[in-house]
């Protein structure tokens, strides 16, 4: 799994029990849940994603870098099972885009099928919770206490039901961003996120709002038609 899309997740759900209660920078819309459509392949699910081809001009396929993030999930099963719902493990697929350098932005979709409609809003809600108990923690990464902010991102409904966030954390002299995105596709789950990383005095690329946009809406047209 690429380190963007599952530290988003990770740091997503990484708050503990002890943390007080707070409205969660969150964005929500959602639609009654539906009977589900039949839990589609892992190849389905890789036709579904999207191409080069159907994103705008200077976006290409980055590979897979095998980077491991095991460790921000270890001790914390809720952590690790949100991830695993989220971001399809095994039987899901991922794809991962970038423009201009290694700094980005970068776009990673994800795609998993699960049994019902009501399985992926469960897990949507299970996710609000998270978000609500911590708008702001902290985690470990190589023995440095590292803070994350979790804040509002107006985001338009898209598919059947719809969570936006904006993650932010800060490590040496570099902000990272990230504008999260879970939409609900009758019972298959999108996970969409826009990442960029800049210096802490706001220099590096940017990811326009609108760009982001153009790019989930292609996302969830294309899982839409093409799964089941």
């Amino acid at each position: 799994m690429r380190r963007t899309a599952a530290l988003a997740l990770l740091l997503l759900a990484a708050c503990g029990g002890d943390a007080t209660p707070e409205r969660a920078g969150t964005v929500t819309t959602s639609a009654p849940a539906t009977p589900g459509a039949p839990v589609a392949t892992a190849a389905r699910l890789r036709s579904a994603l999207l191409a080069v081809k159907d994103l705008p001009t200077g976006w290409s396929l980055v590979r897979d870098d095998d980077e491991d993030v095991d460790s921000f999930a270890r001790g914390c099963g809720p952590l690790a099972a949100l991830d695993e719902a989220f971001a399809g493990g095994a039987d899901g697929a991922e794809a991962r885009f970038g423009q201009q350098d290694e700094l980005g932005p970068f776009v990673t979709e994800s795609l998993a099928s699960l049994p019902s409609a009501a399985d992926v809003t469960a897990r949507i809600a299970a996710l609000r919770t998270a978000l609500s108990r911590c708008p702001s923690f902290r985690y470990e990464d190589a023995g440095i206490a590292r803070e994350v902010r979790v804040s509002a991102v107006p985001f338009p409904r898209l598919g059947d039901e719809t969570l936006a966030s904006r993650v932010t954390t800060e490590f040496e002299i570099w902000r990272l961003s990230m504008t999260v995105l879970v939409v609900r596709i009758r019972n298959h789950t999108l996970l969409l996120v826009g990442s960029t990383v800049t210096a802490l005095n706001g220099r590096g690329p940017r990811l326009a709002p609108a760009d982001l946009e153009r790019i989930a809406r292609a996302a969830v047209t294309k899982a839409g038609r093409g799964l089941p």
